[in-house]
């Protein structure tokens, strides 16, 4: 998701809704952290964050992914980790701040939480994973060639391989490249067990949904463009609709009512209370 959305604390009271339970058919809202509790422990996308989340009681832990140097997969919104506001603690100066140039050593080099005693830097993709053996994780390839999903696919098969399929019925894989969805269905989809996600800064059309339905079981668009012929739109094509990245309570209201399926927040506190979970 853009770097410049918004992660403002509603300026709303946060209260319990009894009729904001359930997400679209009846089952129970997907509540996803978005990059972890990144509205209370940022900048996100670090184990704090993650740990924060999880503890809050979220169903899902939304993350993104990024690629070092070496193709070691690690955790990051930014390609940059000056953006970010990771600050580096090694000696003499960093070789570069951009992750894609960075070693994976030299990553675990950079300090994303100053005000916390130790390094904390963007985690890799296997200390993410290991933090829950029950929740569920939505992750977002970052780079957009098929070569750098393959990358992304491959660390995740040769995890879910080395823990006993521990992923299956657990994982989503996002893009706002519709065709790495496609593509990573049809080359790795035997391999691991996960659903597609699609995501998108406008609405779509019945063909579109129809046609990502093929390869995708997730429509995730801002969720300024949802409205009911959306949300219609992408049922009737199969397609769950999870939007992002929702932080104002009367926001989640309107999406509980319109029949999302489930919402990502920087907020997942206000989320969770106004579900009165």
């Amino acid at each position: 998701m853009d770097a410049a959305e918004d992660m403002t604390s509603p300026t709303e009271g946060v209260t319990t809704s009894v009729d904001a339970s359930s997400g679209g058919e009846g089952a129970p809202l997907d509540v996803q952290g978005h990059r972890g509790d990144r509205g209370n422990v940022p900048p996100g996308n670090t184990l704090p964050s993650f740990e924060s989340a999880i503890a809050l009681g979220v169903d899902t832990l939304e993350g993104d992914l990024q690629i070092t140097a070496d193709g070691v997969v690690v955790f990051g919104h930014d390609a940059d980790l000056a953006v970010t506001g990771c600050t580096w603690a090694g000696v003499a100066e960093p070789p570069s701040t951009m992750i894609a140039a960075l070693s994976s050593a030299e990553v675990q080099m950079f300090d994303c939480h100053l005000e916390l005693e130790g390094i904390q830097p963007p985690p890799l993709l296997a200390e993410v994973l290991d933090l829950d053996a029950e929740i569920a994780f939505n992750l977002e390839m970052k780079r957009l060639a098929v070569a750098d999903a393959d990358v992304y696919m491959q660390a995740l098969v040769d995890y879910d391989q080395a823990c006993g399929r521990c992923l299956g019925g657990r994982l989503i894989i996002q893009s706002f490249n519709w065709q790495l969805i496609e593509h990573a269905n049809a080359t790795f989809g035997d391999r691991i067990d996960f659903r597609g996600s699609v995501l998108t800064l406008s609405s779509a059309g019945s063909a579109a949904l129809e046609e990502a339905a093929a390869y995708a079981e997730i429509l995730s668009p801002t969720h300024e463009v949802v409205d009911a012929t959306l949300v219609a739109r992408a049922h009737a094509a199969g397609l769950q609709v999870i939007p992002w990245t929702v932080n104002e309570v009367d926001d989640m209201q309107r999406l509980i009512e319109l029949g999302v399926d489930g919402i990502i927040t920087d907020y997942p506190d206000h989320l969770l209370t106004h579900l009165g979970r």
